[in-house]
């Protein structure tokens, strides 16, 4: 599926989240980076990140691995 979304010509960013929890927002969200392990994120957290991937370019073409802690 990754594969097909890149190769289909029009600017993505995929994104996956650590384990959704349903507490209150945290405010910062972590991208991860090799190896790095995230425990969880909130479902806010994760609906604000993805949101601001509509205004910046910071992950275009990329897939991120988040998470607030």
């Amino acid at each position: 599926m990754e594969q097909a979304i890149a190769q289909a010509g029009v600017p993505y960013v995929l994104v996956r989240p650590a384990v959704l929890n349903d507490q209150p927002a945290v405010g910062s969200v972590r991208v991860l980076t090799g190896v790095e392990k995230g425990r969880q994120i909130t479902r806010a957290d994760l609906a604000a990140f993805v949101v601001e991937q509509l205004t910046t370019d910071t992950h275009v073409n990329r897939a991120v691995a988040i998470a607030n802690r």
